[in-house]
Protein backbone atom coordinates (compact mmCIF):
# COMPACT_ATOMS: atom_id res chain seq x y z
CA UNK A 1 0.00 0.00 0.00
CA UNK A 2 1.63 3.23 -1.15
CA UNK A 3 -1.04 5.75 0.00
CA UNK A 4 -1.23 7.32 -3.44
CA UNK A 5 2.43 8.39 -3.29
CA UNK A 6 4.40 7.19 -6.29
CA UNK A 7 7.65 7.28 -4.30
CA UNK A 8 6.34 4.50 -2.04
CA UNK A 9 5.36 2.11 -4.84
CA UNK A 10 8.59 0.08 -4.51
CA UNK A 11 8.89 0.46 -0.74
CA UNK A 12 11.42 2.50 1.18
CA UNK A 13 15.08 2.53 0.02
CA UNK A 14 17.12 0.63 2.60
CA UNK A 15 20.13 2.94 2.19
CA UNK A 16 18.12 6.07 3.00
CA UNK A 17 16.38 4.42 5.95
CA UNK A 18 19.71 3.24 7.40
CA UNK A 19 21.27 6.69 7.03
CA UNK A 20 18.26 8.28 8.68
CA UNK A 21 18.20 5.84 11.58
CA UNK A 22 21.92 5.67 12.34
CA UNK A 23 24.14 8.25 10.62
CA UNK A 24 21.87 11.25 10.96
CA UNK A 25 21.22 10.99 14.75
CA UNK A 26 24.91 10.30 15.44
CA UNK A 27 25.96 13.49 13.67
CA UNK A 28 23.30 15.48 15.53
CA UNK A 29 24.35 14.03 18.88
CA UNK A 30 28.05 14.75 18.32
CA UNK A 31 27.33 18.21 16.98
CA UNK A 32 25.33 19.26 20.01
CA UNK A 33 28.21 18.34 22.36
CA UNK A 34 30.38 21.13 20.86
CA UNK A 35 33.65 19.23 21.23
CA UNK A 36 35.92 16.87 19.28
CA UNK A 37 34.90 13.23 18.99
CA UNK A 38 37.89 11.94 21.01
CA UNK A 39 38.89 13.14 24.46
CA UNK A 40 42.28 11.43 24.81
CA UNK A 41 45.60 12.21 23.14
CA UNK A 42 46.90 8.65 22.54
CA UNK A 43 45.24 7.72 19.27
CA UNK A 44 46.20 5.35 16.48
CA UNK A 45 48.00 2.93 18.80
CA UNK A 46 47.01 -0.55 19.95
CA UNK A 47 47.41 -2.52 16.72
CA UNK A 48 49.41 -5.13 18.63
CA UNK A 49 46.45 -5.58 20.95
CA UNK A 50 44.27 -6.03 17.89
CA UNK A 51 46.61 -8.76 16.64
CA UNK A 52 46.43 -10.51 20.02
CA UNK A 53 42.62 -10.29 20.03
CA UNK A 54 42.50 -11.86 16.58
CA UNK A 55 44.77 -14.71 17.64
CA UNK A 56 42.76 -15.28 20.80
CA UNK A 57 39.52 -15.58 18.81
CA UNK A 58 41.04 -17.32 15.79
CA UNK A 59 38.29 -19.91 15.54
CA UNK A 60 35.62 -17.20 15.47
CA UNK A 61 37.47 -15.44 12.64
CA UNK A 62 37.78 -18.73 10.78
CA UNK A 63 34.07 -19.54 11.17
CA UNK A 64 32.92 -16.10 10.10
CA UNK A 65 35.31 -16.07 7.15
CA UNK A 66 33.76 -19.29 5.91
CA UNK A 67 30.31 -17.87 6.56
CA UNK A 68 31.18 -14.72 4.61
CA UNK A 69 32.53 -16.71 1.64
CA UNK A 70 29.39 -18.85 1.59
CA UNK A 71 27.04 -15.87 1.73
CA UNK A 72 29.12 -14.01 -0.84
CA UNK A 73 28.63 -16.89 -3.26
CA UNK A 74 24.85 -16.36 -3.17
CA UNK A 75 24.09 -13.95 -6.04
CA UNK A 76 22.48 -10.69 -5.01
CA UNK A 77 22.72 -11.32 -1.26
CA UNK A 78 26.34 -11.02 -0.09
CA UNK A 79 27.54 -7.55 0.81
CA UNK A 80 24.18 -6.18 1.94
CA UNK A 81 23.57 -8.67 4.76
CA UNK A 82 26.83 -10.48 5.50
CA UNK A 83 27.80 -8.17 8.39
CA UNK A 84 24.43 -8.58 10.09
CA UNK A 85 24.42 -12.35 9.70
CA UNK A 86 27.96 -12.64 11.10
CA UNK A 87 27.11 -10.41 14.06
CA UNK A 88 23.96 -12.41 14.77
CA UNK A 89 25.99 -15.60 14.60
CA UNK A 90 28.56 -14.48 17.16
CA UNK A 91 25.86 -13.22 19.54
CA UNK A 92 23.86 -16.44 19.33
CA UNK A 93 26.89 -18.71 19.77
CA UNK A 94 28.48 -16.81 22.68
CA UNK A 95 27.88 -17.86 26.26
CA UNK A 96 28.45 -14.39 27.68
CA UNK A 97 26.34 -11.88 25.74
CA UNK A 98 26.40 -9.08 28.31
CA UNK A 99 29.11 -6.97 26.63
CA UNK A 100 27.75 -6.98 23.09
CA UNK A 101 26.75 -3.46 22.13
CA UNK A 102 29.18 -1.91 24.59
CA UNK A 103 32.60 -2.74 23.17
CA UNK A 104 32.97 -6.53 22.95
CA UNK A 105 35.78 -7.14 20.46
CA UNK A 106 34.01 -10.23 19.12
CA UNK A 107 31.31 -7.95 17.74
CA UNK A 108 33.99 -6.39 15.53
CA UNK A 109 35.97 -9.47 14.58
CA UNK A 110 32.97 -11.47 13.36
CA UNK A 111 31.50 -8.95 10.87
CA UNK A 112 34.90 -7.87 9.57
CA UNK A 113 36.07 -11.44 9.02
CA UNK A 114 32.89 -12.22 7.09
CA UNK A 115 33.02 -8.97 5.15
CA UNK A 116 36.61 -9.54 4.04
CA UNK A 117 35.79 -13.05 2.83
CA UNK A 118 32.59 -12.01 1.08
CA UNK A 119 34.27 -10.76 -2.10
CA UNK A 120 36.24 -13.95 -2.46
CA UNK A 121 33.05 -15.96 -2.27
CA UNK A 122 31.34 -13.64 -4.77
CA UNK A 123 34.05 -14.49 -7.31
CA UNK A 124 32.82 -18.08 -7.59
CA UNK A 125 29.44 -17.51 -9.30
CA UNK A 126 30.88 -14.56 -11.22
CA UNK A 127 33.75 -16.44 -12.83
CA UNK A 128 32.25 -19.94 -13.05
CA UNK A 129 28.68 -19.16 -14.13
CA UNK A 130 28.74 -15.53 -15.27
CA UNK A 131 26.31 -14.56 -12.50
CA UNK A 132 27.60 -11.58 -10.44
CA UNK A 133 27.60 -12.21 -6.71
CA UNK A 134 27.51 -8.48 -5.80
CA UNK A 135 27.53 -5.01 -7.29
CA UNK A 136 31.31 -4.89 -7.52
CA UNK A 137 31.33 -8.32 -9.18
CA UNK A 138 28.85 -7.02 -11.74
CA UNK A 139 31.36 -4.31 -12.63
CA UNK A 140 34.10 -6.97 -12.88
CA UNK A 141 31.87 -9.10 -15.08
CA UNK A 142 31.22 -6.17 -17.41
CA UNK A 143 34.94 -5.47 -17.61
CA UNK A 144 35.71 -9.07 -18.53
CA UNK A 145 33.08 -9.03 -21.27
CA UNK A 146 34.48 -5.79 -22.68
CA UNK A 147 37.92 -7.42 -22.79
CA UNK A 148 36.50 -10.34 -24.72
CA UNK A 149 36.64 -12.82 -21.84
CA UNK A 150 33.51 -14.94 -21.43
CA UNK A 151 32.99 -16.01 -17.80
CA UNK A 152 31.86 -19.59 -17.41
CA UNK A 153 33.33 -23.11 -17.24
CA UNK A 154 36.17 -21.97 -19.51
CA UNK A 155 37.55 -19.95 -16.59
CA UNK A 156 38.74 -23.20 -14.96
CA UNK A 157 39.88 -24.71 -18.24
CA UNK A 158 41.34 -22.59 -21.01
CA UNK A 159 41.44 -19.38 -18.93
CA UNK A 160 42.66 -20.93 -15.68
CA UNK A 161 45.69 -18.62 -15.56
CA UNK A 162 43.40 -15.58 -15.69
CA UNK A 163 41.30 -17.02 -12.86
CA UNK A 164 44.39 -17.40 -10.67
CA UNK A 165 45.43 -13.85 -11.55
CA UNK A 166 42.08 -12.53 -10.33
CA UNK A 167 42.22 -14.60 -7.13
CA UNK A 168 45.77 -13.58 -6.28
CA UNK A 169 45.04 -9.95 -7.09
CA UNK A 170 42.21 -9.97 -4.54
CA UNK A 171 44.38 -11.68 -1.92
CA UNK A 172 47.33 -9.32 -2.39
CA UNK A 173 45.03 -6.29 -2.43
CA UNK A 174 43.73 -7.30 1.02
CA UNK A 175 47.26 -7.56 2.38
CA UNK A 176 48.26 -4.19 0.91
CA UNK A 177 45.07 -2.62 2.20
CA UNK A 178 45.79 -3.91 5.72
CA UNK A 179 49.31 -2.46 5.54
CA UNK A 180 48.01 0.92 4.42
CA UNK A 181 45.51 0.92 7.28
CA UNK A 182 48.29 0.24 9.79
CA UNK A 183 50.40 3.09 8.40
CA UNK A 184 47.55 5.59 8.23
CA UNK A 185 45.85 4.61 11.49
CA UNK A 186 47.58 7.40 13.43
CA UNK A 187 46.87 10.28 11.02
CA UNK A 188 43.29 9.16 10.47
CA UNK A 189 42.68 8.80 14.21
CA UNK A 190 43.86 12.38 14.76
CA UNK A 191 40.88 13.57 12.75
CA UNK A 192 38.81 12.82 15.84
CA UNK A 193 40.66 15.62 17.66
CA UNK A 194 39.34 18.23 15.23
CA UNK A 195 36.31 20.15 16.56
CA UNK A 196 33.26 18.34 15.26
CA UNK A 197 31.69 21.58 14.07
CA UNK A 198 34.30 21.57 11.29
CA UNK A 199 33.67 17.92 10.33
CA UNK A 200 29.89 17.90 10.59
CA UNK A 201 29.10 20.01 7.48
CA UNK A 202 31.23 17.74 5.28
CA UNK A 203 29.47 14.67 6.68
CA UNK A 204 26.06 16.30 6.19
CA UNK A 205 26.83 16.96 2.53
CA UNK A 206 28.14 13.41 1.97
CA UNK A 207 25.09 11.83 3.64
CA UNK A 208 22.56 13.92 1.73
CA UNK A 209 24.39 13.30 -1.55
CA UNK A 210 24.49 9.54 -0.91
CA UNK A 211 20.84 9.43 0.13
CA UNK A 212 19.74 11.21 -3.05
CA UNK A 213 21.44 8.60 -5.23
CA UNK A 214 19.04 5.91 -3.93
CA UNK A 215 16.24 6.98 -6.29
CA UNK A 216 17.46 10.41 -7.38
CA UNK A 217 14.35 12.04 -5.99
CA UNK A 218 14.05 14.90 -3.51
CA UNK A 219 11.78 12.60 -1.51
CA UNK A 220 14.98 10.72 -0.60
CA UNK A 221 16.01 13.72 1.49
CA UNK A 222 12.58 13.96 3.09
CA UNK A 223 12.78 10.27 4.04
CA UNK A 224 16.26 10.83 5.46
CA UNK A 225 14.90 13.48 7.82
CA UNK A 226 11.80 11.43 8.66
CA UNK A 227 13.88 8.35 9.52
CA UNK A 228 15.79 10.24 12.17
CA UNK A 229 12.56 11.60 13.63
CA UNK A 230 11.18 8.06 14.00
CA UNK A 231 14.25 7.08 16.01
CA UNK A 232 13.87 10.04 18.34
CA UNK A 233 10.15 9.31 18.73
CA UNK A 234 10.97 5.77 19.86
CA UNK A 235 13.86 6.90 22.08
CA UNK A 236 11.88 9.56 23.81
CA UNK A 237 9.27 7.05 24.98
CA UNK A 238 11.44 4.02 25.71
CA UNK A 239 14.78 4.94 27.23
CA UNK A 240 15.82 1.30 27.60
CA UNK A 241 15.07 0.41 23.97
CA UNK A 242 18.08 -1.06 22.07
CA UNK A 243 17.67 1.61 19.36
CA UNK A 244 18.36 4.24 22.02
CA UNK A 245 22.05 3.41 22.29
CA UNK A 246 23.24 7.03 22.34
CA UNK A 247 20.23 8.39 24.24
CA UNK A 248 20.10 11.64 22.27
CA UNK A 249 16.92 12.76 24.03
CA UNK A 250 17.32 11.66 27.65
CA UNK A 251 21.01 10.74 27.95
CA UNK A 252 23.18 11.70 30.91
CA UNK A 253 24.87 14.48 28.94
CA UNK A 254 21.64 16.31 28.10
CA UNK A 255 21.82 18.74 31.03
CA UNK A 256 25.58 19.25 30.92
CA UNK A 257 26.76 22.83 30.37
CA UNK A 258 27.40 23.61 26.71
CA UNK A 259 25.20 20.82 25.36
CA UNK A 260 22.77 22.25 22.83
CA UNK A 261 19.30 21.09 21.84
CA UNK A 262 19.23 18.38 19.17
CA UNK A 263 16.65 20.33 17.21
CA UNK A 264 19.15 23.11 16.51
CA UNK A 265 21.31 20.64 14.60
CA UNK A 266 18.27 19.15 12.89
CA UNK A 267 17.34 22.66 11.73
CA UNK A 268 20.69 22.91 9.90
CA UNK A 269 19.97 19.64 8.12
CA UNK A 270 16.46 20.83 7.25
CA UNK A 271 17.89 24.09 5.91
CA UNK A 272 20.18 22.17 3.56
CA UNK A 273 17.23 20.10 2.31
CA UNK A 274 15.07 23.18 1.80
CA UNK A 275 17.81 25.01 -0.08
CA UNK A 276 18.36 21.97 -2.32
CA UNK A 277 14.65 21.97 -3.17
CA UNK A 278 14.70 25.69 -3.96
CA UNK A 279 18.00 26.41 -5.73
CA UNK A 280 19.47 22.97 -6.45
CA UNK A 281 22.12 20.97 -4.64
CA UNK A 282 25.32 22.75 -5.67
CA UNK A 283 24.08 26.24 -4.79
CA UNK A 284 22.51 24.83 -1.62
CA UNK A 285 25.84 23.33 -0.52
CA UNK A 286 27.62 26.64 -1.15
CA UNK A 287 25.09 28.64 0.87
CA UNK A 288 24.94 26.00 3.60
CA UNK A 289 28.72 25.92 4.07
CA UNK A 290 29.03 29.69 4.11
CA UNK A 291 26.38 29.92 6.83
CA UNK A 292 27.41 26.87 8.89
CA UNK A 293 31.15 27.44 9.06
CA UNK A 294 30.73 31.17 9.63
CA UNK A 295 27.94 31.05 12.23
CA UNK A 296 27.85 27.56 13.78
CA UNK A 297 31.59 26.81 13.72
CA UNK A 298 32.38 30.49 14.38
CA UNK A 299 35.27 30.67 11.89
CA UNK A 300 36.59 33.60 9.91
CA UNK A 301 35.86 34.33 6.28
CA UNK A 302 39.19 32.94 4.92
CA UNK A 303 38.58 29.46 6.41
CA UNK A 304 34.90 29.62 5.48
CA UNK A 305 35.69 30.34 1.84
CA UNK A 306 38.41 27.67 1.68
CA UNK A 307 36.08 25.02 3.13
CA UNK A 308 33.26 26.01 0.78
CA UNK A 309 35.44 25.87 -2.33
CA UNK A 310 36.96 22.54 -1.21
CA UNK A 311 33.62 20.81 -0.66
CA UNK A 312 32.18 22.16 -3.92
CA UNK A 313 35.22 20.93 -5.85
CA UNK A 314 34.97 17.51 -4.19
CA UNK A 315 31.25 17.08 -4.85
CA UNK A 316 31.50 18.25 -8.46
CA UNK A 317 34.52 16.01 -9.14
CA UNK A 318 32.72 13.01 -7.59
CA UNK A 319 29.57 13.65 -9.57
CA UNK A 320 31.52 14.02 -12.83
CA UNK A 321 33.71 10.95 -12.29
CA UNK A 322 30.80 8.66 -11.35
CA UNK A 323 28.17 10.30 -13.60
CA UNK A 324 25.93 11.00 -10.61
CA UNK A 325 22.98 13.36 -10.61
CA UNK A 326 22.57 16.32 -8.28
CA UNK A 327 19.19 17.20 -6.75
CA UNK A 328 17.37 19.78 -8.85
CA UNK A 329 15.44 22.64 -7.32
CA UNK A 330 12.71 25.03 -8.41
CA UNK A 331 15.38 27.32 -9.82
CA UNK A 332 16.51 24.68 -12.32
CA UNK A 333 12.92 24.17 -13.46
CA UNK A 334 12.58 27.83 -14.45
CA UNK A 335 16.09 28.87 -15.50
CA UNK A 336 18.45 27.07 -17.88
CA UNK A 337 21.72 26.85 -15.92
CA UNK A 338 25.04 25.30 -16.98
CA UNK A 339 26.41 22.11 -15.42
CA UNK A 340 26.84 21.47 -12.53
CA UNK A 341 24.26 24.06 -11.45
CA UNK A 342 21.59 22.29 -13.47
Amino acid sequence: MYLGIDYLRDGLPLVVVALGLFAFPEIVDLLRLNRPIAKGSTLGAGWLQGFRDTMRHWFLCLRCSGLGALIGAIPGLGGSVVDWIAYGHVVQTSRDKSKFGSGDIRGVLAPESANNACQGGALMPTLLFGVPGSGSMAVLLAGLVLLGVEPGPSMVDTNLSLTYTVVWSLAIANVIGAGICLVLAGPIARLTLIPFTLIAPFMMVVITFAAFQARRDLADLVLLLAGSYVLWAVSGRRVDHPANQDQEVTGAHVRDPGVASPWTSVAWFAALFALAALVGYILAVALFFLAFVRKRANRGWPMTLVFTVAVLAGVVALGHALSLDFPRGLLQETVDLPWPLN
